[in-house]
């Protein structure tokens, strides 16, 4: 699934162990801040390319 930043509003990977996302954490990979999963998907499972529309590449 892809998640987005709440602070720097970057867009990232993030693969679910299991169904439950409840308590889950993601750090940034890009400013280093601590969020719910839950509360910022983008999308779960992309279909297509346009899910990734607005993906901000750190290369």
């Amino acid at each position: 699934m892809i998640l987005r930043c709440p602070q720097c509003k970057h867009a990232m990977k993030y693969q679910a162990m299991n169904g439950n996302l409840e308590d889950k954490r993601k750090t940034c990979v890009y400013c280093n801040r601590s969020f719910s999963v839950k509360s910022n998907i983008l999308a779960k499972q992309p279909k297509s390319n346009n899910a990734y529309k607005g993906f901000k590449s750190a290369l």
